[in-house]
């Protein structure tokens, strides 16, 4: 999920806590009743999607989550003031805060490995841990029941200890939200928030139903997000692919450009260099034609192919920042090093890196053919078909070089 996209979703779902226990007391008796199910809903479709979508953290958090709420449910619908309610309380929102904490500092790993399914496995291991410390540690157990009694944290409905692995919770959660790049960063960021809250002011009605629902449509919109970058965005380049393409031009404007992009000699750059340098030259590629302006919006075509889609522009009007991003690619130098050179010893390799980087340096070009739908057929296809013979005679011509169609 992009930065601006994963900030939005989780603004919009605190909006929806705020919005939903505000209208609870609005609610019908049976929208009432239904309210408790919802959280039920959103985790379980939550966890299905995270599944399929391989995501184990995700998959880990929503379990928790549900498993969370499924202890609320069935034993602290009652005051929290009497035993056993206080215990499991106290309990709860100890173990839930270390369980946030210990999947922010997870990688990201397949459902298979074995660190992915402790995580998983994680939310029931510390419930049941919490659970016993009541047997093992009994003094200082008693001793968070006793601050959660005089409220001790800002005058909230949690011990100190709970309170401050809260805090650390999120704090963990914003840095890890800025420094990797992951929409499970943000799921966990918003959890913490949510899960804060409810227990922080545990004694209001329905806060609990309508905190976890906010917290089960965070999971629930994030995976669906994931599931739709993995059919529509290219997991090499970053860039949209071609399902995405052909999405988009179904909702064409009335005048519209194509640009196809094909790297010259990309096989042979394989061949000497490797498919790692590849890949390489297939992401730089794609950020410096990503940037693009006058509107453009870059695909990853297929291969070592590429496709601009510009709205609303003609060929005339968008073949200058053709020509710039051409001319950019090429004056890009990337720095090979040469392996045979670098000295087995570290400290030597250390010494003389400088010198075996610039042992070899590598330039690419593209070659572009342009076409837009002003002096032919409207069909999408007609004008890609058109901006695909424009690219071949660009080849045929030497490469390095725009083609337009005539």
């Amino acid at each position: 999920m992009q930065p601006l996209h994963r900030g939005l979703a989780l603004v919009l779902c605190l909006l929806f806590a705020l919005v939903l226990y505000w209208q609870t007391a609005n609610l019908s008796a049976n929208q009432l009743a239904l309210l408790p199910q919802m959280p039920y809903i959103l985790l379980g479709l939550g966890a299905i999607l995270a599944l399929l979508a391989n995501q184990a953290r995700e998959t880990a958090l929503t379990i928790s989550m549900l498993l969370t709420y499924w202890v609320i449910q069935q034993y602290l619908q009652t005051s929290i003031e009497k035993q056993p309610a206080r215990q499991i309380f106290v309990a709860l929102s100890l173990a839930v805060p270390l369980l946030l904490m210990t999947l922010h500092a997870l990688p990201e790993l397949g459902l298979r490995h074995p660190l992915s399914l402790f995580g998983i496995a994680l939310g029931p291991l510390l419930l049941l841990v919490a659970g016993r410390l009541i047997e093992w540690q009994p003094a200082w157990f008693a001793q968070q029941t006793m601050e959660f009694s005089a409220n001790n944290f800002f005058a909230l409905k949690l011990s100190s200890t709970a309170g401050w692995l809260f805090v650390v919770a999120f704090a963990g959660g914003l840095i890890t939200v800025i420094t990797r790049d992951s929409s499970t960063e943000v799921s966990l960021l918003g959890c913490s928030l949510l899960l804060f809250a409810t227990f922080a002011w545990f004694h209001l009605p329905q806060l609990s139903a309508t905190l976890f629902s906010s917290i089960g449509l965070l999971l629930f919109a994030t995976q669906v997000y994931t599931l739709l970058n993995l059919a529509y965005r290219d997991e090499l380049t970053t860039l949209e692919n071609r399902r995405a393409l052909q999405r988009a031009a179904k909702s064409v404007a009335p005048i519209y450009s194509v640009a196809m992009i094909d790297i010259d000699y990309f096989k042979k750059i394989n061949d000497t260099y490797g498919h790692d340098l590849g890949d390489q030259v297939l992401k730089i590629v794609a950020a410096i034609l990503g940037r693009v302006k006058g509107g453009g919006r870059a695909y990853r075509y297929g291969g070592e192919e590429f496709c601009l889609l510009f709205n609303g522009k003609s060929s005339d009007e968008v073949a200058a920042e053709l020509d710039t991003l051409r001319t950019d690619i090429h004056n890009y130098e990337m720095v090979i090093r040469d392996h045979k050179l670098r000295p087995r010893e570290q400290k030597a390799g250390q010494r003389k890196r400088g010198a075996t980087r610039r042992s070899n340096r590598v330039r690419v070009s593209i070659s572009i053919g342009l076409a837009d739908n002003v002096q032919r057929d409207d069909n999408f296809q007609v004008v890609m078909d058109a901006a695909d013979k424009a690219l071949y005679r660009a080849k045929n011509g030497g490469r390095n070089q725009l083609h337009i169609a005539s």
